[in-house]
């Protein structure tokens, strides 16, 4: 029942190579992530972001790495424990043609996406107190599953998967938009399944808000259309009240989530379960045409020439 020792592998490919659907609940191998080189506290505060006149002038490639830890043996009475991550490191391109700004905001990606799976929800692992970085994530399920064989030896095996992976979903000359998922299986009646959205300007490497994206007053116009999109996808009529489904909404008022990315053609939003209803009402994703965006996006920002696509 020895631990091996942490797996690293690396393999160079374009952006291109990182975009998949989102993963359904069933355990994929060799995915997710430890950041071992660049491993942040979580709760680190978000610094301000100041939309650029100009992007910094860099092509960039994609490093996957994986690491992978495992515990146990998993074919055998015991039973193991797998942590495992997938994740794009960020590499000036093959000419070496760079310029400080670029690396700068390229290391800023690479830390962003450390500290988003590092706070993730499903992350913090079996304890009360948030985990100091992915490495003692590892660790602390690692002991977690050994504390469960010693209590609960009448269960049996007991074989775990923590799984963590970051996908480009899209991209764009300022915009790198990324999917962070994490499912997690640790023997209960259900695997546990949660996804972050994050939109980046390539420029600086720190994530877009929609406030620097879209017009003043964007709110009350996009909640509407996003709700409409909302209904549809839920198959709800527009008089039909959100609480007679199941949600769970403060004054059955539906608001924009946290979660959201800029995409080929529209934005994407995203509740997962949990967020507005129970588990049995699952994970929501909703997105807005870019269509039906144009007249809500910044003449003068990144979505500018995006909006003005014609399909």
């Amino acid at each position: 029942m020895d631990e091996i020792a942490p797996r690293r592998r690396v393999r160079r490919c374009s952006m291109r190579c990182f975009r998949s659907k989102v993963p359904n609940l069933r355990p994929r191998a060799a995915h997710a992530l430890v950041v071992l080189s660049f491993l942040v506290v979580l709760g680190c505060a978000e610094p301000d972001v100041v939309p650029p006149a100009e992007p910094a002038s860099w092509a960039a490639t994609a490093v996957e790495e994986t690491v992978e830890r495992v515990a146990g043996d998993c074919a055998g009475a015991e039973g193991c424990v797998r942590f495992v991550a997938t994740f794009p490191r960020f590499a000036a391109d093959s000419t070496g043609a760079d310029s400080t700004d670029a690396a700068d905001s390229r290391r800023l990606m690479d830390l962003e996406i450390a500290r988003l799976l590092s706070k993730a929800p499903l992350s913090a692992g079996p304890s009360d107190e948030p985990a100091k970085n992915l490495g003692d994530q590892a660790d602390r399920w690692i002991g977690a599953w050994r504390t469960a064989l010693h209590e609960v030896p009448e269960a049996g095996p007991q074989r775990w998967l923590i799984d963590k992976r970051v996908d480009v979903i899209h991209e764009a000359p300022m915009i790198l938009s990324l999917r962070a998922t994490e499912l997690r299986s640790t023997g209960g009646a259900h695997p546990n399944a949660w996804s972050a959205y994050v939109s980046f300007d390539r420029s600086q490497g720190r994530p877009w808000r929609l406030e620097h994206l879209l017009i003043d007053g964007f709110e009350a116009p996009l909640r509407a259309r996003f709700e409409a999109r909302f209904r549809t996808e839920r198959e709800m009529s527009p008089e039909q009240s959100f609480r007679s489904v199941g949600f769970t909404l403060e004054d059955d008022r539906l608001r924009l989530p946290e979660q959201w990315a800029i995409v080929e053609d529209g934005l994407l939003f995203f509740f997962n379960a949990y967020d507005i209803g129970p588990y049995a009402l699952g994970p929501t994703e909703v997105r807005v045409e870019r269509e039906a965006l144009s007249d809500l996006v910044a003449p003068d920002g990144p979505l500018a020439a995006w909006a003005a696509v014609e399909d």
